[in-house]
């Protein structure tokens, strides 16, 4: 009996060293032990039949610590990668009342992909590593002398990481085409993009950069693409930003008016947003107002969706696009402030819930300096609702602005980069936690430009392109983490799963004493 129990013993500790470490089994069993004093007031209890650490870490040792960390490596890759999808698809099904498949293929082909790139990772990093440091041997004398050009490169800091993250990116394939391998990679080019800046603002001849520019400035540029191909190609643009465009657009163009008479068509916003395509295109006509000049007056047959807006606007309007943005009104200005009120008191309300939930989220802190957090709460929620009313607000009536201050026939098309660059610059105002406000813009604006470039011709579309793209961004990611992890200045948890999928500690690429430095913790509160 005794036989049975020690090969039983033996056989559980071989089944928890593939489930987790020694080091982890021992925290793991600290916990249970203190949960268990505590729930039967601090008395002891009799030893259960259960591995030690040290028997964990004789299976550990006797299987292979290499081996046994890559499986747990993709196990928990696969299962996390899953569960997150499962649970992304559940939040979904709540709106569409359709409930999501338990086992569902394409979920775990997405996750057998993260699984396989990590691993892989894992594996040609061991192994990359550990040619870069064998090339200085005596032993490799003879092939550092007869091959130069290779050993050169054997020999550069970058050549592990670089070559591990090219080589393993390219398991994205394993994931069909489509939207959500798009999307990947989108996220991947930016990621890498951020860690690259941060990476060269380090140095000191860059360091301005840092000091004088913020997160804040990718918002002018992205929305400027944005509102370009909103307008010209919109079947490239993100559905998210279309939508949000219409749907705090001016009263006439978001929504059908009360007052518009029934019996009359309205346009959709297909035939709204064709028509301001072809107003800018047409070098912005001029409007003669059917009340004052019935005789004169005519319009466009490709202006023929938008007249039941337009014939009924105000006399004093002389040009197309201000009789559909603001037919109610002759004064832009007027109309523009009238404008930016309404879209304060509407964001206010999202703002407001927002912080709200912020503020309990934050209460164990707001508690410790109620003035002092409330004063920034309410300073949080006036930049926001300003940057907010305002980039809208400008972003509709650039295009009357524009016509006062431009000639007509002045870049008709490209000023609304213009416009929409400027109207981004509102940005400025609200900083505070830019890279999550920020960011996902960016991500949409390289999205919709490389559709835009694809569309035209101007790039032709390489066959997997996608998968290259992305195993070029997931090398720089994880070159920059390897030489330079304080360019990424995220929160600590991503830089712990980047050395995970390394095979690292953090502290073997980050000095213990500047995990927590007050710096890091500035430049997270500041992003």
């Amino acid at each position: 009996m005794a036989n049975d129990g020690r090969r039983d013993s033996k056989v559980a500790a071989y089944i928890v060293a593939f489930v987790v470490s020694p080091e982890e089994y021992y925290n793991l069993g600290r916990v249970v032990a203190k949960c268990q004093s505590k729930a039967n007031n601090g008395q002891e209890l009799a030893p259960r039949s259960v591995p030690s650490t040290s028997a964990v870490a004789i299976a550990q040792d006797n299987v292979g610590s290499f081996f046994l960390s890559l499986w747990r490596l993709a196990t928990r890759t696969f299962g996390g990668t899953y569960s997150i999808l499962f649970c992304i698809e559940f939040l979904q099904s709540i709106k569409t009342r359709n409930k999501p498949q338990v086992l569902s293929k394409s979920r775990s082909r997405a996750a057998r992909t993260a699984a396989l790139i990590v691993a892989s990772y894992r594996i040609l990093f061991t192994f990359t590593t550990n040619i870069n440091s064998n090339i200085y041997l005596p032993e490799a004398r003879r092939f550092r002398r007869k091959h130069r050009r290779a050993t050169r490169l054997l020999k550069s800091p970058l050549f592990p990481a670089l070559t591990s993250g090219l080589a393993s990116g390219l398991f994205l394939i394993h994931l069909p085409a489509g939207t959500t391998r798009s999307t990947i990679t989108v996220y991947s080019v930016a990621l890498a993009a951020e860690y690259l800046f941060n990476a060269i603002t380090l140095k000191k001849q860059f360091a301005f950069l840092k000091d004088k520019v913020g997160v804040w400035i990718v918002f002018p540029f992205s929305l400027a693409q944005l509102i370009h191909t909103f307008v010209y190609d919109n079947d490239c643009c993100p559905p998210g930003f279309t939508n949000f465009a219409f749907r705090f657009a001016p009263l006439n163009i978001s929504t059908q008016p009360s007052s518009f008479p029934s019996e009359l068509k309205y346009p959709t916003h297909p035939e709204i947003l064709d028509a301001l395509r072809d107003i800018t295109a047409s070098s912005y006509p001029p409007f003669n107002s059917p009340i004052l000049y019935p005789d004169s007056y005519s319009l466009p047959s490709h202006f023929k969706e938008i007249e039941n807006i337009v014939s009924q606007a105000h006399p004093g309007i002389s040009h197309l696009s201000c009789a559909l943005i603001h037919p109610d009104d002759d004064s832009c200005i007027k109309s523009f402030t009238n404008f930016a009120i309404h879209q304060a008191s509407l964001f206010s309300k999202y703002i407001a819930a927002a912080y709200a939930v912020l503020a309990i989220v934050k209460f164990h802190k707001l508690k410790l300096h109620p003035r002092a957090g409330l004063i920034n709460l309410a300073n949080l929620f006036v930049r926001s609702t300003l940057f907010l009313s305002m980039t809208t607000s400008t972003a509709w009536f650039g295009v009357c602005a524009s016509q006062s201050l431009l000639p007509d026939k002045f870049i008709p098309t490209y000023r609304l980069k213009i416009i929409g660059f400027v109207a981004g610059l509102w940005a400025y105002v609200d900083q505070f936690g830019g890279k999550v406000k920020y960011m996902p813009f960016a991500r949409m604006a390289i999205e919709s430009y490389w559709k835009v470039l694809v569309k035209h011709g101007k790039i032709r579309p390489i066959r997997n392109g996608d998968v290259i793209v992305f195993a070029a961004s997931f090398a720089v990611i994880m070159s920059i983490f390897d030489k330079s992890p304080d360019a990424i200045e995220s929160n600590m948890g991503v830089k712990k799963l980047l050395a995970v999928i390394s095979g690292r500690k953090l502290t073997d690429v980050i000095p213990a004493s500047s995990l927590n430095s007050p710096q890091d913790e500035k430049q997270d509160r500041k992003n």
